[in-house]
């Protein structure tokens, strides 16, 4: 990554991690204060020549030196509208305060005339960030994770030791670590996936993450992955598990887009029934019988990642396997609904869409207030791509209740095409 991005990174970071305000610089006359990607700023307040307010920190609080230009609001006590973040170096930031925070999107212009995009959610940033170059040519594409970013934050992780892991867990406590290992094993709880890895030393490791609608918070460079790919996982440490304190009550894991549907029909059964089942049906693992170290995952890639963030190809088997990378692309498909489940309500159903006469599968979540079945009907629905839809089943075989994963639509439109 260009030096310059990393400066930017790094600046973001020292945004969000700062200490607490010096009292010496609180105390001083006609302070006021300023919430810059959720982090509280103290400096003074001044008019330019162009009648606009200007923002001044305070020295003693960073050793980054940046002012705010824009309209300041009395009534709320801060920025207003849109508002320049102006840095020494000379990279500045097109940001828009409402009700005291930044939101909507930002824009960041290094010397050089490159640009970086990325959203704000309650004044924090997330999703993705898109690197362009000064003619407006994408350049680079990375992800937000709880503010951090993932490229970032992969370029400073650990490698574990297992024993000083085990012995003196707190050693890695917000620490990202990366791990290289064999997937064995994967499973399904209704909003997280685990992933089960054994490394070359033989040591066993459980990695969650969630997996269904995307979280703006969280990174969203994950790949639905299979048992035997080669994996290098970065995560933070959640816990070293205690099965006899926190049995995990975990399920089987399937990839629905690569079943045939007549089959995994046969599997699903009545939400009565698996809600009577549900929690004598989890997996029985020995493994997770032992205390195991579990991390959250944030990003990964393995033997068989094969996807160009920057070129999508929009094929289905890349939207199935790369779910996340399609965060927000637009996706439309017209097709026979086949699988329908109403929630208790009866006012919001989860669909499974064929795309004519394919095997394409998708799945996506319809609300109306009189909803009248879908089910064996054409519909035409548009909306955009939002990680996987999982389908509940039962395997008789096995005993054990589980999870198909699908490709999400996230709904803006729907219509009946015929009956």
């Amino acid at each position: 990554m260009p030096k310059k991005l990393l400066y930017f990174f790094s600046l973001s970071i020292l945004f969000l991690f700062l200490s607490a305000l010096p009292i010496s610089a609180a105390e001083k006359e006609d302070t006021v204060s300023v919430n810059v990607f959720n982090n509280m700023y103290y400096g003074t307040l001044e008019k330019n020549n162009d009648g606009e307010s200007v923002f001044s920190l305070f020295s003693d609080q960073s050793d980054s030196t940046f002012t705010i230009t824009g309209n300041w609001s009395e009534a709320l006590n801060s920025f207003d509208g849109t508002c320049i973040i102006s840095y020494q170096d000379g990279t500045i930031q097109e940001v828009t305060f409402k009700k005291g925070i930044i939101k909507k999107e930002v824009k960041t212009t290094f010397p050089d005339g490159t640009y970086q995009i990325f959203e704000t959610k309650n004044g924090k940033p997330c999703k993705k960030i898109f690197t362009y170059s000064k003619n407006g040519t994408l350049l680079d594409l990375d992800w937000f994770d709880h503010c951090r970013s993932v490229k970032e934050l992969n370029a400073s992780a650990v490698t574990l030791d297992y024993e000083t892991l085990i012995n003196t867990p707190y050693n890695y406590s917000d620490i990202p670590v990366k791990l290289s290992g064999t997937v064995v094993e994967l499973y399904e709880i209704p909003t997280h996936g685990y992933i089960k890895i054994r490394d070359t030393d033989n040591h066993l490791f459980l990695f969650n993450y969630p997996n269904t609608s995307i979280q703006s918070a969280f990174s969203t460079n994950i790949e639905n992955v299979s048992i035997g790919d080669t994996i290098d996982i970065y995560g933070m440490l959640d816990s070293i598990n205690d099965y006899s304190q926190n049995q995990l009550s975990l399920y089987e894991h399937s990839l629905g887009y690569q079943m045939d549907f007549d089959t995994f029909e046969n599997l699903i059964t009545d939400s009565d029934f698996l809600a009577s089942i549900k929690y004598c049906s989890t997996i029985d693992d020995n493994d997770l019988k032992k205390p195991i170290p579990v991390f959250n995952a944030y990003y990964w890639q393995t033997n068989e990642t094969n996807i160009d963030p920057l070129h999508l190809t929009f094929s289905y088997e890349e939207i199935c396997k790369y779910p996340y990378y399609y965060k927000d692309e637009d996706l439309s498909v017209t097709g026979k609904v086949i699988y329908e489940e109403l929630n208790s309500s009866g006012n919001r159903a989860t669909l499974l869409i064929q795309k004519g006469n394919s095997s394409e599968i998708y799945g996506t979540t319809y609300k109306a207030e009189d909803y009248s079945s879908l089910l064996g009907k054409t519909v035409s629905c548009s909306g955009s791509s939002n990680g996987n839809r999982k389908i509940a089943y039962y395997n008789m075989d096995t005993q054990t209740m589980g999870y198909a994963l699908f490709p999400n639509i996230k709904l803006s439109k729907l219509n009946l095409v015929s009956n």
